[in-house]
């Protein structure tokens, strides 16, 4: 939550929304902490045992019909395939499944 305060606190100074501070940051400082919230999001997933790549996927898929573009960008994410999951044709976590 932390993080993303930060870069609310970014935007309000982007936007002067604060009378008593006025422009505090710039377009590129928001566009830092929205980064820092993005990868922040995908550490807490994989900390929950959920695999980034496969929770990123599933929220594009979910935002694409939002977008409202007549050709709708794809996202692809991929990454090496780890050594078990080679030898045992894939483990939850690589699948994207939550680990208990």
């Amino acid at each position: 939550m932390e993080e993303a305060g930060e870069a609310a606190a970014a935007w309000i100074g982007t936007i002067g929304q604060n009378p008593r501070k006025g422009f505090t940051h710039g377009r590129q400082d928001v566009a830092d902490e929205l980064g820092d919230v993005a990868f922040t999001a995908l550490v807490a997933a994989a900390s929950l045992g959920y695999d980034p790549l496969t929770v990123l996927g599933r929220v594009a898929d979910k935002v694409r019909p939002r977008l409202n573009s007549p050709s709708p960008t794809t996202v692809t994410a991929t990454r090496p395939p780890t050594a078990t999951a080679l030898q045992s044709g894939g483990t939850a976590r690589d699948r994207g499944e939550p680990v208990d």
